[in-house]
């Protein structure tokens, strides 16, 4: 992203998971650019993460970034997440104010219920039960969104295969795929 000429960098992960993506982001630091700085935006509704009102999430960014001002290593990157699903995201101010200006979206979604990260009914694959549900409420809905957000000069990044289920493959890949050119997606 270092080509990115503004400023600030935003880039929304979807499914924020376990945080890797999100330190990932924090260490986001161009050798050319010292003082372009990364904004991420996470939305993921797994609770683990929240506890007491505060955002497990949150003290993983911050106390990067207290690593990151102790080293000069230029501009403080900026990370936020959601407690929500990313079919959910529109109704964010960061979703409202950077529609067409995002720069990436990074992700790997849930294998539908596959990685069941808790039995909360906001995770997706308890919202939507069925792979056809999942695959059009969850899936469409969220590919649709990150194509709405992004400035279309920009970048997805969708890290995604299909699903053995029994003797049944669910084709996660192939659904993608299709979608994000039934979107417009190139």
């Amino acid at each position: 992203l270092s080509h990115v000429d503004a400023e600030t960098v935003r880039v929304w992960d979807p499914s924020s998971g376990w945080a890797g993506r999100l330190l990932g982001a924090m260490a986001y630091g161009p050798l050319t650019k010292p003082n372009q700085r990364l904004e991420y935006y996470g939305t993921d509704p797994n609770p683990a993460f929240y506890k007491a009102g505060a955002s497990v999430y949150r003290v993983i960014a911050d106390r990067y970034n207290g690593i990151r001002a102790k080293q000069l290593y230029g501009a403080i990157n900026a990370g936020t997440v959601y407690q929500l699903g990313s079919e959910d995201f529109p109704q964010t101010p960061a979703y409202q104010q950077y529609v067409g200006k995002g720069d990436l979206v990074f992700t790997s979604p849930p294998y539908f219920n596959r990685e069941a990260y808790s039995d909360d009914p906001n995770q997706s694959y308890k919202k939507f039960a069925s792979y056809d549900v999942w695959r059009d409420q969850f899936l469409r809905v969220t590919l649709q969104h990150t194509f709405d957000w992004l400035n279309h000069e920009r970048y997805l990044l969708w890290n995604i295969a299909d699903l053995k289920v029994g003797k049944k493959y669910l084709p996660l890949e192939q659904d993608s795929m299709r979608i994000a050119q039934d979107i417009g997606y190139v």
